[in-house]
């Protein structure tokens, strides 16, 4: 298990780390300021998160559960309540990632626990419907990695 500390370092790292984003709203009627327009406002947050799981983890959920968790907060402290989760998992002995075909949409907390139980089913040895994936690995600051 991760102690409390260590996830508080976790997510201020996240916080720390997050690139400046553009939120939803483009230019709108300004609520301050009469016949003035303002554009939208930027956030510090990520626009998806890729989480990757070694194959033969799937007995952990206690562990990846509280992961999920902090990028949940970390996104959702900045009002980013809809972005998606993309997962993968990996073999030592395997060069492709294994991922399920599309990215997940997380709009609230309460999709942890789901999110938990897909990536660890997706890190079991039984085989489920897997798709190699084929990746960019160039840094990319908008996602969280």
């Amino acid at each position: 298990m991760f102690t409390q500390e260590q996830l508080s370092g976790l997510k201020r790292y996240l916080r720390i780390n997050a690139p400046d984003i553009e939120s939803r709203g483009g230019i709108r009627q300004s609520r301050r300021i009469e016949g003035q327009f303002s554009s939208g406002s930027e956030l510090k947050a990520y626009r998806a998160a890729m989480c990757y799981i070694q194959q033969g983890l799937e007995n952990k959920k206690e562990m990846i559960v509280p992961i999920i968790r902090t990028i949940a907060s970390v996104q959702q402290s900045q009002g980013r309540l809809d972005y998606h989760y993309c997962l993968f998992s990996f073999h030592s002995n395997k060069p492709k990632l294994q991922h399920q075909g599309s990215s997940l949409k997380v709009t609230s907390n309460a999709n942890c626990t789901n999110l938990s139980k897909l990536l660890c089913d997706l890190a079991g040895d039984s085989p489920i419907d897997t798709h190699p994936a084929f990746i960019n690995f160039s840094p990319c600051p908008n996602y969280i990695a």
